[in-house]
C-alpha cells in the first residue's frame, strides 16, 4: 500500500534559502535554485525574457521549465549551459506599471530576502511581476519583496505582465490583506526572517489545510457518469502528460486511448470530477477490486485510488482532500473494507490525515514484457 499515484511524476523543490552551497549565490538570490529528485537544477536570469538552465541531463525537462515558469512567466527563452537553445515559449507582454495601482495579495515582508534581492536588482526594468486585474486596480501574484525594495528605492513603476495562470484562492488573499489595512506596497509589514517564516507560512498552512469556504463554494464536486466520458478522458489524459511531462501536442496510443474509455465505460469504479465554471481542474478513481475473503476482509472487497489529480494553480485548496473523501464514503457504502494507493513522498501527509497509513505487506511481480 502506497500514498499516491506517480506514474514517473519527478519531485521538485524550490529552494528558498540563500546559504545552500550546492548552488551559486547569485542563483539563490535570483530564486532559480530547485531540486530534482534531489538533482541540483540551475536557472540563471540573463535579461526580461531569457535564462540559462544548468541541470545534468536536458532530456524531459518540459515539467522543470514549467515549474520555473510558474514563478517567472516572463521568462521565455531559455539556454544550456553551452549556449544551445533548449526551449523557447511565446513571448509574455510586459508592460510599465505604476505602484500605486498595486493591491498587494501578501501583508508581510522578509527582511533577509529583502536583503538578498536588493543586491541584484540594479533599476525598475529588473523587478517584473505577474498581476491580475482586478476593480480597477492589479493584484501583485508574487513580487512582493522586490515591490517593496522598488518603493525603498522611490521606483514609482515596476514592469509587470497578466498571469492567466492565478489560483482562484488569490482573491481571497486579498481580502485577508485589506481586513489587515494593506492596501498598497507600504502597508505591508518588514519583519526579520524568523518572525516572517512563522507568521506568512502559519497563514498559508491554516488556509489551505481548511481550505477555502467561499473557494469550495465555486467548485462543483460530482460523481461522474457515462454522460461525463468527454470530461474524464480529457482529465485522464491531461493528468498522464504532466506526470509524465509529456507536450501538451503528445499523441497516445490508440490501444491506451480505447481501453481507458472501455474501463470508464465499463469498469468496476466510481470518479469524482472537480469542475469550475464548466471546466474540469480535478479528478480522482477508486477501482474496485473483489478478492478471495479473509478474517480481516470477510467480504472480499477491495479498492485501488488511482488517477488523484488537481491542476497546478488549484493545488493547496483542499480539492484533492474532498474528493478523495467522497470516494472514501462511496466505498462504505459499497462494503468496501480496505482501500490502497501508490505514493509520492509530497502526497504522504495528504494522505495520512485522511487516514492512510504506509505498509510493507505487498510485494509486487510485473508479468508486462
Amino acid at each position: 500500500m502506497g500514498i499516491e499515484e506517480s506514474e514517473g511524476k519527478v519531485e521538485i523543490q524550490r529552494i528558498n534559502e540563500y546559504g545552500d552551497e550546492r548552488f551559486d549565490p547569485e542563483v539563490l538570490r535570483q530564486h532559480g535554485a530547485f531540486l530534482v529528485d534531489g538533482h541540483p537544477c540551475s536557472f540563471r536570469i540573463l535579461d526580461g525574457h531569457s535564462a540559462k538552465v544548468f541541470y545534468h541531463d536536458y532530456t524531459d525537462m518540459e515539467e522543470i521549465l514549467e515549474t520555473f515558469r510558474f514563478y517567472t512567466g516572463h521568462i521565455n527563452r531559455f539556454y544550456r549551459a553551452d549556449g544551445g537553445l533548449l526551449k523557447e515559449y511565446e513571448e509574455v507582454e510586459v508592460f510599465d506599471l505604476p505602484i500605486w495601482q498595486i493591491q498587494p495579495s501578501q501583508f508581510y515582508v522578509d527582511q533577509e530576502k529583502l536583503q538578498a534581492v536588493g543586491s541584484f536588482i540594479q533599476g525598475p526594468k529588473d523587478i517584473v511581476i505577474p498581476v491580475l486585474e482586478y476593480e480597477g486596480r492589479y493584484v501583485s501574484a508574487d513580487g512582493h519583496t522586490r515591490l517593496y525594495l522598488a518603493l525603498q528605492r522611490g521606483y514609482d513603476h515596476v514592469r509587470a505582465f497578466l498571469d492567466k495562470d492565478v489560483g482562484s484562492y488569490l482573491l481571497e488573499f486579498v481580502k485577508e490583506a485589506q481586513s489587515r489595512g494593506v492596501y498598497h506596497v507600504e502597508d505591508m509589514e518588514k519583519l526579520p526572517h524568523e518572525e516572517y517564516e512563522a507568521k506568512w507560512n502559519q497563514f498559508c498552512d491554516d488556509f489551505f489545510d481548511r481550505g477555502s469556504e467561499e473557494t469550495q463554494v465555486m467548485i462543483e464536486y460530482r460523481i461522474a457518469t457515462n454522460e461525463d466520458m468527454e470530461l474524464l478522458m480529457g482529465s485522464r489524459m491531461e493528468m498522464l502528460r504532466v506526470v509524465n511531462q509529456l507536450p501538451k501536442a503528445y499523441e497516445f496510443d490508440a490501444g491506451l486511448e480505447r481501453e481507458s474509455k472501455n474501463y470508464f465505460a465499463a469498469g468496476d469504479q466510481t470518479s469524482v470530477l472537480a469542475m469550475e465554471q464548466g471546466v474540469v481542474i480535478g479528478c480522482a478513481t477508486l477501482c474496485y477490486i473483489r478478492m478471495m475473503p479473509t478474517f480481516s476482509h470477510p467480504t472480499g472487497k477491495r479498492a485501488h485510488l488511482m488517477n488523484v489529480y488537481t491542476r497546478e494553480q488549484y493545488r493547496r485548496l483542499g480539492i484533492a482532500s474532498r474528493m478523495v473523501e467522497m470516494l472514501i464514503q462511496e466505498a462504505r457504502g459499497r462494503g468496501v473494507t480496505e482501500i490502497s494507493l501508490d505514493a509520492t513522498e509530497s502526497g504522504r501527509p495528504l494522505y495520512e490525515r485522511l487516514g492512510f497509513t504506509a505498509s510493507q505487506e505487498c510485494m509486487v511481480i510485473n508479468l508486462r514484457t
